[in-house]
């Protein structure tokens, strides 16, 4: 009786909030019943740290990785940050994977081989460099390898910076060359510390990097992954949509603004079930959340 009522008044204050437009449909999500909301598998068993699980299937997991200079040929360059400050001399087949990785090491060959030389394509007309201590990800922040702890994943579509991810099942047709990196993966929880934009012709449209480090060979070896069709563990995201402490009436406001949005670039505030847009769906979960 106490779910009904509540309900009634979801229906009734959005009534007062708007007679027509998006928010008047989360009338109709209020009063409709909400088991549809469950085609999200939450999973009941919480691991350490008390985490709801959301589980996902059909993800392709790759890695990536920082380059090594040392690996590379070819005449070196003389690289200047967005500043006109020389940076270091750089062999030019190294720059070009580090624009496509994102950063590399230097050999310290006319360069400090204890930096990490980091390439910016959203800078300067994309031709902007400059010198970091440590591994970085899109948030600008410091990334951990898959044998550190707290092990950083970039993601694509992107998860809310620091989510949490655990790999539940790999679905493996043959054997891994290194069969303890199946056992690293499975025994992990990794955080979802960096994203990264898949090209429109990209076959899977769910995709995990799992960061490896250093690069260590140039086809990346042992540190090389290519898994597909993994199911996946994702932390269930928060339903606080504005971030006050509460879960009412403001969250439905917050996630109508991003109605029927569907932007793969970043996560989409209101995406309670992790499928890249904002629907009934979601409604629906937040309703649920509600009569709890």
């Amino acid at each position: 009786m106490k779910s009904k009522n509540l309900l009634s008044l979801i229906a009734i204050n959005f009534k007062k909030i708007a007679c027509s437009g998006i928010l008047g449909l989360a009338c109709v999500v209020a009063a409709l019943p909400l088991s549809k909301a469950n085609d999200v598998r939450v999973n009941d068993a919480n691991d350490v740290n008390g985490i709801n699980w959301i589980e996902s299937d059909k993800w392709l997991i790759t890695s990536y990785g920082n380059v090594d200079e040392k690996l590379y040929f070819g005449r070196k360059k003389k690289i200047f940050n967005y500043f006109n400050e020389f940076l270091g001399l750089y062999k030019e087949e190294f720059l070009f994977w580090v624009m496509i990785n994102g950063s590399g090491i230097g050999d310290g060959v006319g360069n400090d081989k204890t930096k990490f030389l980091c390439y910016d394509y959203s800078i300067n007309d994309g031709i902007t460099h400059y010198l970091i201590d440590y591994p970085q990800g899109a948030y600008n922040n410091r990334i951990f390898s898959w044998l550190e702890d707290n092990p950083s994943v970039a993601v694509n579509p992107p998860l809310p910076q620091g989510t949490k991810v655990r790999f539940k099942d790999l679905n493996l047709l043959y054997e891994l060359d290194y069969p303890w990196i199946e056992d690293l993966l499975l025994s992990k929880t990794f955080s979802a510390d960096d994203r990264f934009f898949l090209p429109a012709e990209e076959k899977h449209n769910k995709k995990i990097d799992v960061y490896v480090g250093i690069v260590e060979s140039r086809g990346y070896g042992w540190q090389s992954l290519y898994i597909e069709d993994a199911t996946l563990l994702i932390e269930q995201p928060s339903h606080d949509l504005n971030k006050d402490g509460f879960i009412d009436f403001l969250d439905f406001q917050a996630l109508t603004d991003n109605w029927l949005k569907e932007d793969k670039t970043q996560y989409n505030i209101g995406d309670l079930n992790y499928d890249n847009k904002i629907d009934f769906t979601d409604y629906a979960l937040l309703a649920n959340k509600l009569r709890k």
